[in-house]
């Protein structure tokens, strides 16, 4: 009896179940089916294209032009200016902006217009701290001027009189330099990203023998790596026997480098026997580099001495034969 029972209630569970897998779904209210065609109605939003990543090759070609300038170097003596040389360089030019000039450096264009005009004090005048201004009357400097293919002249001219010491065309030079770096900008610019500036100073002879009243020339050899294009300064230091120590002020050199020129030292009479060391130190960009030399100074009384012997050894060769 209760197995037919439970066999009921099976058969009753299942037919109830399929019963209500076979029902309708209820209806949907209207206000969701209105809904649901205003959003179907809506445009369809446009896919975004994702941006192209830049070519490698372009970016190389786009590397930054390295920045020129021309520089001219110059002596002014008994109020005459002269041109010592002119050149067309890698690198920033040297600001000369100041509150007074005295002079002015116009720039002009291949067509005679003024493109630039830059003021500059007198060279000449040295201002000292502390104390008057001095002027001197043989001096050499150094004029930066941006560079610009169009540039054909530039002049040097005193801003009060407006009388003009000198003019120089530059223009061949620009073009010559143009010609020369178009094929080598791209390893210009490797060296300049890979290697910081520098420079490099030497004094020659490292070793000399001399005597009172002598001038002793030394070479003095610059040069550069990195794009380093900076003027540089520098003295001389000479010590000695009995706490001796003079001091030089070496010209300034300016750019290009490499450059080498010789620096006279004269010995006075009055110079006791003994070594000597010649220190230049000079700086740069913020850079300072040092060498140095040494000179040697004889007792005069040990040079006469040699003098009279090899003087007595000749003559007694010559009389003994």
């Amino acid at each position: 009896m209760i197995k037919q029972i439970l066999l009921f209630l099976i058969l009753f569970g299942s037919v109830q179940m399929v019963h209500a897998q076979n029902e309708p779904y209820p209806i949907v209210p209207a206000e969701v089916t209105d809904r649901i065609q205003e959003i179907n109605a809506l445009p369809a939003v446009p896919e975004q294209p994702e941006p192209s990543l830049p070519e490698q090759a372009g970016i190389i070609k786009k590397l930054p032009e390295r920045p020129k300038s021309i520089i001219l170097e110059y002596n002014i003596k008994d109020s005459k200016m002269t041109l010592i040389s002119k050149s067309v360089v890698y690198g920033i030019p040297r600001s000369s902006a100041i509150g007074y000039n005295q002079f002015n450096v116009q720039v002009t264009d291949t067509e005679g217009k003024m493109i630039q005009e830059i003021g500059i004090m007198d060279p000449r005048i040295r201002i000292v701290e502390d104390g008057p201004a001095i002027i001197l009357d043989d001096v050499n400097f150094a004029v930066y001027v941006p560079f610009n293919e169009k540039i054909r002249t530039i002049s040097i001219v005193n801003a009060t009189t407006k009388q003009e010491f000198l003019k120089v065309d530059v223009q061949n030079d620009i073009k010559l330099f143009l010609e020369k770096t178009k094929n080598e900008e791209p390893d210009a610019q490797k060296t300049q990203t890979n290697e910081e500036p520098d420079f490099f100073i030497s004094i020659e002879p490292k070793s000399i023998d001399a005597k009172p009243g002598d001038t002793l020339n030394f070479r003095i050899k610059v040069k550069s790596k990195g794009g380093f294009n900076e003027p540089i300064k520098g003295k001389l230091i000479v010590s000695g026997p009995l706490n001796l120590s003079l001091e030089y002020e070496l010209p300034e050199i300016s750019p290009p480098y490499p450059k080498e020129f010789t620096y006279p030292v004269t010995i006075p009479i009055e110079t006791i026997s003994g070594s000597y060391s010649g220190r230049i130190i000079a700086t740069g960009g913020g850079i300072t580099k040092e060498d140095t030399a040494t000179a040697r100074i004889p007792n005069v009384s040990v040079l006469a001495a040699i003098v009279v012997i090899f003087t007595v050894a000749f003559v007694s060769r010559k009389y003994k034969k």
